[in-house]
């Protein structure tokens, strides 16, 4: 573990698509230097993602990642066997991984959209009713990894067909069942009542628990944070250094306080790569001449 000034590590956590990986090409490659910086520091490096479990690990043995990550907007942590030595509480075990949910099974909440749409007449098209190549026609993602995408354990990623008005009577109907309705980059998510910033946290307080043997004792990790979309600004907020990658697409999230954000010049894995240099410069865990673009 490397630590930082206050006797802590750090842990960076970023969102993934339009942020490590390109908005429209699903590329990374331009931020591998700072992702082979973290990797010989020991740097834990959190995905923190709309995507199900099984992209995401497959995402992780590509680019040679090992460490816990946070799927489908919060709704559930993911942590390697034996990553940890002792099981966070609540738990369970799926393959190779324990998996911590923060919200209804994904049968649940597929129910609750049929019956809303029936009852009252919202338009929306979600994973569940979309067949893989229809996927892959709103995602540009290819056939395989489409499979993967709609392998889901607890949120619904929808198209939006109908007006923001409805969105909004929509939204307050589902909030009141208890659940929450986020819009991403591409879609509008729906998952039980949690969000990136809380799955983070807990997170968080896992590794506090594993350096210290407590929560009650030993510094908090310090948490850099990356995102692009709003989905992503309850776990920028509670960052202690946020980035805002630029995108392409979209204007940059706001929230009270997002000034104090750090807003890429560069879009997408390249603007990543630069944020990620620049910490680990700032920390004196790199020389201002090991960086690379």
């Amino acid at each position: 573990m490397v630590v930082i000034e206050g006797g802590t590590r750090l842990i960076v956590v970023t969102d993934l698509d339009g942020s490590l990986l390109d908005h429209h090409t699903y590329q990374w490659a331009a931020a591998r230097p700072a992702l082979n910086q973290l990797r010989r520091l020991a740097i834990p490096l959190i995905f923190n993602t709309s995507k199900t479990l099984a992209e995401t690990a497959e995402l992780q043995q590509t680019m040679g990642v090992e460490h816990p990550f946070i799927v489908e907007n919060g709704a559930g942590v993911v942590i390697p066997v034996g990553y940890f030595n002792a099981v966070p509480a609540g738990c369970v075990r799926l393959r190779a991984f324990y998996v911590k949910a923060f919200g209804p099974p994904y049968g649940d909440i597929r129910q609750t959209l049929s019956a809303m749409r029936e009852r009252e007449g919202f338009r929306f098209t979600g994973f569940g009713d979309m067949t893989g190549e229809e996927v892959a026609r709103a995602t540009g993602l290819t056939p395989q990894a489409c499979q993967k995408a709609k392998q889901r354990l607890f949120s619904e990623p929808l198209l939006w067909h109908d007006a923001d008005a409805a969105l909004k009577s929509f939204t307050s109907i589902l909030n009141k069942k208890g659940l929450r309705v986020t819009r991403g980059g591409r879609f509008v998510h729906v998952t039980g009542a949690s969000d990136k910033g809380q799955a983070m946290d807990w997170l968080v307080d896992c590794y506090r628990r594993a350096d210290s043997g407590s929560l009650d004792s030993g510094p908090r990790p310090q948490v850099m944070v990356l995102g692009d979309g709003n989905n992503d600004i309850a776990m920028l907020k509670r960052a202690d250094s946020a980035v805002i990658i630029r995108s392409p697409v979209n204007p940059p999230p706001r929230w009270p306080g997002s000034e104090q954000a750090v807003l890429t010049a560069a879009c997408g894995p390249e603007g990543w790569n630069a944020a990620v240099q620049e910490k680990l410069v700032a920390l004196s865990l790199i020389e201002s001449t090991d960086r690379k673009g």
